[in-house]
């Protein structure tokens, strides 16, 4: 049997006699300038983005862990003008917000291009260290996570600073060890994420198959006995002749509404303060909440938007941009500037309202309407300024009905197979802990 040791470190606890821990600063190359954090919002801005260019590695690059197909570009001209966030190969990029602390590695021949504002990078000894081990120890788990989130000490949403990051405590066995973890974690890791894949896919056909049932069912595919006339919107050929087209303005209660651009103050207790973390699967997820706000800030956010049954609030910042969720409760509430609210008149049934933003002629027109900067965005007079196709109020009504049996069943089985997704992470991230700590003997 293995003969273990206190490792000090309370995430890592035991480990084999002959391993030690080491802060990721020791195993830094280049140790004048190790970790390099992405440009500044005054170095890169919105404007700066192209539609081809030079690759600009963002958030969704190292969360896909794809370093072939970019999804931001800047011109020649600019990138020679950022010096110091070129990608090289072997680079470490790790995320710093929105999904942060999740790494990748840029392969050997990586395209050139610069790090996003939201990516920090950083290089090590591979001569000490086996990169793909410290990839497994990030991404295998929440706890390095945790730690790095904690030493940050962020008072507003979460973040990675390069300090806290330089300092993370992560065990190191001896180097034929490292590289027989990693032969181990690679076989068993590949066999895991091969059956995650399968589920993904049926997930990924499920929501196809719901966004195209919404779809037919919001323009009118499904009305029967109606002359059909030109829709008027470019994604849309033709809607039944009793609907009209509208523009959002039209149909609202009050004009479009974002959150407080100031980040106030969080408590252990008090009312939930939600931004778009929280919007999940068409609903509030209070427990994905930002904080509690005072009763006394909240008085003063319900001057500028106080929240109510069947408002719907839209997700205006971000990679979830354009995501939705109707508020279904009565518990008093707030929202931070990620998100959006639409309150509709008597012309647009709520919920009707609701489906058509998961349509596809509707994200059709968020997407050419949303702006870059560091991040997607999508304006608050944007959304007024979306087209929808409206039928009279009996038909909306029943077209909601509809709509609740069918997406419904969808979302039962999705969250049959999200669940076997979840086991299967657990137990891959299992796996990963006992090994990487010396737990597991292989």
């Amino acid at each position: 049997m293995r003969e273990m040791k206190d490792s000090g470190v309370e995430w890592i606890g035991e480990i084999p006699k002959e391993w030690n821990t080491i802060r990721l600063k020791y195993l830094l190359t280049n140790k004048k300038n190790s970790i390099k954090v992405g440009p500044f919002g005054s170095q890169i801005k919105g404007n700066d983005f192209v539609d081809e260019g030079v690759p600009v590695y963002t958030q969704r690059t190292v969360l896909d862990d794809d370093f072939i197909n970019g999804d931001a570009f800047i011109t020649k001209e600019k990138y020679s003008l950022l010096k110091g966030f070129e990608v090289e190969p072997l680079d470490f990029l790790i995320t710093t917000r929105g999904s942060i602390g999740r790494v990748a590695i840029a392969p050997e021949d990586v395209r050139p291009g610069i790090i996003h504002p939201c990516i920090i990078k950083f290089t090590i000894d591979r001569n000490i260290y086996n990169e793909h081990l410290l990839k497994y120890i990030f991404n295998g788990s929440d706890i390095i996570l945790e730690q790095l989130v904690l030493a940050s000490n962020a008072t507003t949403i979460p973040v990675v600073y390069s300090e806290p990051l330089k300092n993370v405590i992560i065990p190191i066995a001896p180097y034929n060890q490292q590289q027989k973890i990693v032969r181990y974690l690679n076989e068993e890791c590949t066999k895991i994420d091969a059956v995650i894949k399968k589920q993904q896919a049926i997930i990924e056909k499920l929501k196809e198959y719901k966004l195209s049932i919404i779809t037919e069912a919001v323009t009118g595919v499904l009305t029967e006995g109606a002359a059909k006339v030109n829709s008027g919107i470019s994604y849309v050929d033709y809607m039944p002749d009793t609907w009209k087209n509208k523009k959002m303005l039209s149909i609202l209660a009050m004009r479009v509404i974002d959150g407080p651009h100031e980040s106030p103050a969080l408590f252990d207790e008090g009312v939930p303060y939600i931004s778009a973390t929280a919007i999940v699967n068409g609903r509030i997820d209070f427990s994905k909440m930002r904080g509690y706000i005072s009763e006394e800030y909240c008085d003063i956010c319900d001057l500028r938007y106080k929240p109510q049954r069947d408002d719907i609030l839209v997700i205006k910042l971000g990679a979830s941009t354009g995501q939705v969720a109707m508020v279904d409760t009565d518990q008093r509430f707030n929202i931070w500037v990620p998100l959006a609210a639409v309150r509709c008149n008597s012309e647009a049934v709520p919920k009707f309202v609701y489906y058509a933003f998961q349509s596809d002629y509707f994200i059709r027109q968020m997407e050419q309407s949303w702006t870059y900067g560091t991040q997607q965005t999508l304006g608050v007079k944007t959304i007024e300024r979306l087209r929808i196709l409206l039928p009279p109020i009996s038909e909306q009504k029943r077209i909601v009905k509809y709509l609740d049996l069918k997406c419904e069943k969808v979302k039962s089985l999705i969250d049959e197979y999200s669940q076997m997704i979840d086991k299967l992470n657990e137990y891959k991230s299992a796996i990963i802990y006992e090994t990487v700590t010396g737990k597991e003997v292989i």
